[in-house]
C-alpha cells in the first residue's frame, strides 16, 4: 500500500485526464489542469509524454468532441509544456502494465518522484504503482487531497 501523502504537489497527468479536461471545461479533470496551469500543482512531463498528449489531443475525433480548434488545443498543450517540470527518465522498469503507454506514464512518475499519478483508469496503474510507493488518484481524489492540503498550509 502506498503511503498517504498529506498533500499533493507534484503530479503526472495520465493522457486520459488531459483528454477529459479538453472535452469538458467542467469537472475534476478540467480543474486539475487549471490548477497546473495556475502553478498550484507541479506537473511532471518528459518528451515522450508530451508527444503522447499531442498525438491524442490533436486527433480529429478529439478536436471534434472538445469543440476546440487545433490552434486552441495546441495552445493549451503549449502552456502545459511550458510550465511542466521536465523529467529525465533514467530508468525504465519493464513490464509494469499491460499497456506500453501506461508504462511510459509510470516511468515519468517514478523517475520524477511524483506525489501522485492522476488518471481516470486507476485499475491500470495501482498494482505497478504500489511497487514504487506511488499514489494513484482520480482527478476528484486529487482535488480532495489538494483542498485538504491547502487548508492545512494556511
Amino acid at each position: 500500500m502506498p503511503p498517504v501523502i498529506p498533500y499533493i504537489r507534484e503530479t503526472v497527468l495520465d493522457t486520459s485526464v488531459l483528454i477529459t479536461a479538453l472535452r469538458s471545461s467542467t469537472g475534476a479533470a478540467a480543474e486539475a489542469v487549471r490548477l497546473a496551469l495556475r502553478g498550484e500543482l507541479t506537473t511532471l512531463m518528459d518528451y515522450k509524454l508530451a508527444c503522447e498528449y499531442r498525438d491524442v489531443a490533436l486527433r480529429a475525433e478529439q478536436l471534434h468532441a472538445s469543440g476546440r480548434s487545433r490552434a486552441e488545443t495546441a495552445g493549451i498543450l503549449d502552456a502545459l509544456e511550458a510550465i511542466a517540470e521536465p523529467v529525465f527518465v533514467a530508468f525504465q522498469h519493464r513490464t509494469l502494465s499491460s499497456d506500453a503507454n501506461d508504462d511510459m506514464v509510470l516511468d515519468v512518475a517514478i523517475n520524477g518522484n511524483a506525489d501522485a499519478l492522476v488518471t481516470n483508469n486507476t485499475k491500470h496503474f495501482r498494482e505497478a504503482a504500489e511497487l514504487f510507493h506511488l499514489e494513484v488518484l482520480t482527478p476528484a481524489e486529487l482535488l480532495n487531497k489538494f483542498r485538504i492540503g491547502y487548508a492545512k498550509r494556511r
